[in-house]
């Protein structure tokens, strides 16, 4: 993958298209009971979304497609150029994560620190499955919240979390827009469907 990528016109049309694909599902407006919405979410199991993934970090910075398929504490997670070719594919299964990464496979017990090591990326993998749901974490902090949800968390890891644009899919509400900020590290993330199983 080329370092430095910048995120051009190409970008910009895809996320307008993104933007456009998700304009039809409805937006939450009604207030939801913040305890029985974290229930109902961590009951939430199997789920996938795809979407769009831009990061920047001290040394590096790219847009890819996103696709993440979560069934109970296993995933996989895509990430793919504007042309449809892998960048990135991670699973995990039974607490083992294998990476597919410039060609090669690795395994690790931990996620994170196996994308940090081959990459260069901080991204915090082992909290995302939560997170890209509005589900908090052990040990973080809400710092904003309204009508039920969190739009802004704080990680013990030093991650500032926000959450944006809810939308009513079957009976849960959850996000479409998520922005994950440490340090130098940034991390969008835009979601264009939901798919519950």
């Amino acid at each position: 993958m080329p370092r430095s990528q910048v995120l051009g016109f190409p970008f910009l049309l895809i996320l307008l298209t993104l933007l456009s694909a998700c304009a039809s599902v409805p937006r939450v407006e009604q207030v939801v009971d913040a305890s029985e919405h974290q229930q109902a979410l961590a009951q939430l199991k199997q789920w996938r979304i795809n979407g769009k993934l831009a990061f920047k970090g001290e040394n590096d910075k790219f847009s890819a497609a996103l696709n993440w398929r979560q069934s109970d504490t296993d995933y996989e997670l895509l990430l793919s150029n504007l042309f449809g070719t892998t960048l990135l594919k991670m699973t995990q299964h039974q607490g083992l994560v294998e990476l597919q990464y410039d060609g090669k496979d690795y395994q690790h017990y931990d996620a994170a620190s196996l994308l940090h090591s081959l990459t260069g990326w901080q991204m915090p993998v082992n909290d995302l499955p939560l997170w890209l749901k509005g589900q908090r974490t052990d040990g973080t902090r809400i710092l904003q919240a309204d009508k039920g949800l969190i739009y802004q968390l704080e990680s013990p890891q030093g991650w500032l979390v926000e959450l944006a644009d809810y939308r009513q899919v079957d009976n849960y509400a959850l996000p479409y827009s998520l922005q994950l900020t440490a340090g130098q590290n940034q991390i969008k993330i835009r979601v264009n469907q939901w798919t519950l199983n």
